[in-house]
């Protein structure tokens, strides 16, 4: 059985119903006091419970990095076999449920990044990235981009993949071997750029301190402005907003999605109103009816399915609802203030754990990258050979 949380409303609706008060349901416990654990959170009360059973194999997975106490209520709704089953809604009049929950995910992320608009989601984060470049392109029409090398290898690789085949030149962004950050100054910024894209926190962990600076430049020289944010993160950091992005795009698994066996994900993607027309996919939006009646609809649809193929933005992006949903549940259920309070906990956790370990100075957010038994910094050769003795490249 699920454990379902109530409101005051409810509360109140209930006992008026059962015709008591709340002092009269509870006046036995008080005349005859029961000893009770101290107040726990939801995933501390898991955790005692789990503790207090018999263990019936004993075993430890490596599974779960970068994924996060999820509250089961996330699953318990999410797995009902309206929302499981559910499509593209091409028919608004039988599909209101589910295109009223993806403009619940378009408000959410919006609310997150500060950013004017989202669509109905990506595959995932790092093919959100490919089409922020996409997106770049189009609309300065240029073919050149500059990405830090502080950006995760595995999106690094995504957007060479899709970059070669439509003329895209990718070039680098250098990084302090000290503090883990970006270099402020791009001297790769030409004419020629149609976007610089950074991440922050980046893939050491490391907050970028000099994202604004950088994305200023770019817009000086009228270039987009993309950041690869992490969700959690932008409750006690600075929003792509307030980054100065004007494309914001992440990967949305840790918003209540369990990693199965290398998936599902979420792509998420944010952006200024000016990219309206060039977003990918779907945007749902909200009308009224013939009956002026409040209503959804597929407001903005620009994948190739539904218009001429060489009308559409893209043909990598597809109907996310389900994980969509899960995001939307795990934000409502966890609120403002426990979402900044998850981030925090990560932060110190890290900070904590990071204490005299770690290879950079920078601020870091619930990850950090200690040294190997080689004094090399991870194994990928995009990051060069960074020693306990400095930089031997």
């Amino acid at each position: 059985m699920k454990y379902l949380p109530h409101d005051d409303f409810a509360r109140r609706k209930m006992l008026s119903a059962i015709g008591a008060s709340e002092e009269a349901l509870f006046s036995n416990l008080k005349k005859s006091p029961v000893k009770l654990f101290p107040a726990l959170s939801e995933s501390e009360t898991i955790d005692l419970i789990s503790d207090l059973q018999i263990p019936l194999q004993e075993m430890e997975s490596a599974f779960g990095v970068g994924n996060y106490f999820i509250p089961p209520a996330v699953d318990y709704i999410a797995s009902r076999g309206e929302f499981v089953t559910s499509y593209t809604p091409y028919q608004p009049e039988c599909s209101q449920g589910t295109l009223a929950a993806i403009y619940e995910f378009q408000t959410r992320i919006c609310e997150l990044t500060g950013l004017d608009i989202s669509n109905a989601g990506l595959y995932d984060g790092a093919t959100a990235v490919v089409e922020a470049i996409r997106m770049s392109c189009a609309e300065t029409n240029r073919k050149e981009i500059l990405v830090a090398r502080t950006v995760a290898p595995h999106i690094r690789r995504t957007i060479m993949t899709y970059a070669e085949p439509i003329g895209v030149t990718v070039k680098e962004i250098a990084f302090d071997h000290k503090s883990g950050m970006t270099l402020k100054k791009i001297e790769e910024l030409s004419d020629k750029t149609a976007c610089v894209v950074i991440s922050s926190p980046n893939v050491f962990g490391v907050i970028e301190e000099g994202i604004k600076d950088i994305f200023c430049a770019a817009q000086k020289n009228n270039s987009v402005a993309v950041q690869i944010f992490n969700p959690l993160a932008v409750s006690i950091f600075p929003t792509p907003f307030e980054s100065g992005a004007d494309i914001a795009v992440a990967e949305g698994q840790p918003l209540g999605i369990p990693l199965s066996g290398g998936g599902p994900f979420l792509g998420i993607i944010s952006a200024r109103n000016k990219f309206l027309r060039r977003m990918p996919g779907r945007i749902v939006g909200k009308t009224v009816d013939a009956d002026g009646k409040t209503s959804f609809v597929l407001t903005l649809q620009t994948r190739e399915q539904h218009i001429r193929r060489e009308k559409a933005t893209s043909n990598i992006c597809s109907n996310q609802s389900l994980m969509a949903l899960r995001a939307v549940l795990f934000l409502g259920i966890m609120g403002k203030t426990g979402l900044s309070e998850l981030a925090r906990n990560l932060k110190k956790k890290a900070e904590i754990e990071s204490n005299g370990k770690r290879i950079f100075s920078g601020e870091i957010f619930n990850e950090y990258v200690v040294r190997g038994k080689d004094g090399f910094i991870l194994d990928y050769p995009e990051f060069g050979e960074i020693s306990l003795k400095g930089v031997t490249r």
